[in-house]
């Protein structure tokens, strides 16, 4: 399914009164803490792996505060709002705004809550670079097996021995947290009637000045005019027209207008060579939305192209390919990904289907020991489960259901 998110949401959502509702949740630290971030260095390694083991117990055990606790919001407007010149006026309402959408339910933590506490997953990955910053990577997944989002944490010191995050990237949304927030601080400081200095140059100038052509968009489409919303995208800057989060929410205004114009807006995208693997994530997530499985599988050739390999999205492929009725070509799929990745609990069950479907009954009972050794699932409703009345009244079956009936 796909994340439910306002439809411009890195871009058009600074139009409105108050900040985006997508921004991530956070709680506001004590003032000290700015004081002690530091993007000059990175922190130590044992720092970030406890930083990033944190956030992941944090969000499967639904603590929200102890979310909240590991990011520095002072850093994150400070990054958000340098060198943009604002009155007092404007610098109330833009920290009021991005301070309730933090605490919003639909901020990326309590979506990230949310999502798992409903049966998908957030497992942090590694480590990596973005722009000589260090970051923690996260894989977020929904129950619905669609495409995984990805979360990056941009990591600073924290005293002497701690980190924090000081910035936050989704693929859903293909801008940082700060970034989303000073195009919103720009648009504050134009509706409030202040010219914006010459100092002021680059991607922040363009999307100052694109600020009317964006509320255009937005109104266009929130009137049920999508065509006119796809036409006025064409008339952008091409810096701007081809940013990444610019492209996502042409993406979204296509879908609304039907798959087929999706489909035609994807191929300018991919003429245009935009190479963010937001892009592809949102295809894949409209294929399979949309029950096209093979055209998800194109997007996701693509993405091995232009992101870091992922195990998962070889189980997801792994588990389109079953439904093409490509079964080998399945199996070795998630054969691949529990060989990367054996916590992979999604690739199991592509292979246990597989196996049940072509009555391999001794692999049927090798997976299901092994699915119980490293997962807890509840297995009192196989037994009932039409498709595996063969296995469990095979001998293999029987074996099965003498181990179930001892370990419970």
């Amino acid at each position: 399914m796909l994340r439910t998110v306002t439809i411009f949401p890195a871009i058009l959502v600074f139009l409105a009164p108050v900040a985006p509702a997508q921004i991530l949740a956070l709680k506001e630290p004590p003032k000290s803490r700015a004081s002690a971030t530091s993007t000059a260095r990175a922190p130590s390694d044992d720092a970030a792996r406890a930083l990033a083991l944190s956030f992941e117990d944090a969000v499967r055990r639904g603590a929200r505060d102890e979310c909240m606790a590991l990011f520095d919001h002072a850093a994150i407007l400070e990054r958000a709002s340098k060198g943009i010149p604002a009155t007092e006026k404007v610098k109330k309402l833009f920290h009021e705004g991005a301070r309730e959408s933090w605490n919003a339910d639909s901020g990326l933590v309590g979506y990230a809550i949310a999502t798992v506490a409903s049966g998908g997953s957030l497992r942090w990955l590694h480590f990596g670079d973005r722009g000589g910053e260090h970051t923690a990577v996260f894989r977020l997944t929904r129950a619905d097996a669609s495409a995984p989002e990805y979360i990056e944490l941009i990591l600073a010191p924290r005293g002497e021995r701690g980190a924090v995050a000081i910035d936050v990237l989704s693929s859903t949304d293909a801008a940082s947290c700060s970034r989303v927030l000073r195009r919103w601080l720009l648009a504050l400081v134009a509706d409030a009637g202040r010219t914006l200095p010459e100092r002021i140059a680059g991607e922040d100038r363009s999307f100052a000045l694109a600020g009317r052509t964006f509320e255009t968009i937005d109104h266009a489409f929130e009137a049920g005019r999508n065509a006119d919303a796809l036409a006025a995208w064409a008339t952008l800057p091409e810096n701007v027209r081809l940013d990444p989060s610019v492209v996502l929410s042409r993406l979204r205004a296509a879908l609304a207008a039907g798959p087929t114009t999706f489909d035609a807006v994807l191929g300018e995208v991919h003429a245009a060579h935009v190479g963010d693997p937001s892009v592809e994530l949102l295809a894949i997530d409209v294929a399979i939305a949309t029950n096209r499985p093979t055209q998800a599988l194109d997007a996701l050739d693509v993405l091995a192209r232009v992101a870091p390999e992922d195990p998962y999205r070889e189980a997801l492929r792994g588990s389109i390919l079953r439904d093409l009725g490509r079964r080998e070509e399945a199996r070795a799929a998630c054969r691949r990904a529990v060989q990367a990745d054996p916590r992979l609990e999604d690739a199991y069950w592509t292979l246990l289907g597989l196996a049940i479907e072509g009555q391999r009954h001794e692999e049927a009972l090798t997976l299901l020991t092994r699915m119980d050794e490293q997962f807890e699932i509840d297995w009192r409703g196989l037994g009932d489960a039409p498709a595996y009345a063969a296995f469990l009244e095979s001998k293999e079956g029987s074996r099965w259901r003498a181990k179930f009936a001892s370990s419970r």
